[in-house]
């Protein structure tokens, strides 16, 4: 894995007209609703905050990967927040750039096999390599979706470490073949740290080819939150100029913006409207 690659000016080969690489992006998240996403961090900082900051991730996230050539979903739960989540992209302006479709039932391995089998599967896209990534780290690239893509060109899997011990991508490249790839999310212990070690050996043992991409934080705590903000400070300090680069520094002011407003006050459904 290699820390200094950017591929930011590679992004079109994604589904480009002279390629015959089809590639399929899911955003599996559910809605901000108060109480239900960011709990830890809700601990911390108040469910309502937590709520809005969990928004404004999964908004910046739908917006910054926009610009990819792919097939994009966000895979919604619950499924009776699907024509909310509709309402919200339109309202920004992303009703084109994505589709919203229902996650599963079941564990997050079943609802993780489901989206592949249902993606491979579908005949009107038929895509060669399919990437899912999950809402908690706000500051995946478009960029490290490419070299991600890039990756599966020569190895059947690629997953992004978390370093929770979970991990935030996995790509497959196809022919997808379920029985081959279903013991990757089989009596797996879900939200732990042994989740990413439990992959790896289960790829060993299926004797699977596999790429990791460099390790990234989930943001569950406020600790991760605090990490976030400094490394998000410390970049504003670069002189790049770039559209990815300003769009990172409104996600800055909208988490300090949400950190300073009270709450609790007159205006205590804000982050649900």
């Amino acid at each position: 894995m290699s820390s200094a690659y950017h591929p930011e000016a590679r992004i079109a080969k994604l589904n480009s007209p002279a390629s015959p690489v089809s590639v399929a992006l899911g955003l599996m998240a559910k809605y901000w609703d108060i109480g239900k996403v960011k709990t830890r961090l809700g601990t911390s900082i108040g469910m309502r905050r937590a709520a809005s900051l969990h928004r404004l991730f999964l908004m910046h996230l739908c917006e910054s990967l926009s610009v990819i050539n792919a097939h994009r979903e966000v895979c919604m739960s619950p499924s009776s927040r699907m024509k909310d989540f509709d309402r919200e992209l339109n309202q920004r302006g992303l009703a084109d750039s994505w589709r919203v479709v229902p996650q599963a039932d079941g564990d997050l391995g079943n609802r993780i096999v489901q989206w592949f089998d249902s993606t491979f599967c579908d005949q009107n896209r038929e895509p060669t390599r399919a990437l899912l990534i999950g809402a908690d780290c706000p500051t995946l690239s478009a960029g490290l979706i490419t070299e991600a893509n890039d990756c599966l060109a020569t190895h059947d899997v690629v997953l992004g470490p978390a370093l929770d011990g979970g991990y935030y991508l996995i790509g497959i490249s196809a022919p997808w073949q379920r029985p081959r790839f279903l013991p990757l999310f089989e009596r797996i212990a879900w939200s732990t740290e042994k989740v990413l070690n439990q992959t790896r050996q289960r790829l060993a043992e299926s004797g699977l080819s596999w790429y990791e991409l460099e390790s990234r934080e989930d943001v569950d705590t406020l600790s991760d939150l605090d990490r976030l903000r400094m490394q998000l400070r410390s970049s504003s300090s670069d002189d790049h100029r770039s559209v990815a680069a300003e769009r990172l520094q409104r996600l800055l002011r909208s988490i300090d913006q949400i950190m300073n407003d009270d709450f609790d006050s007159a205006n205590p459904s804000r982050c649900q409207r």
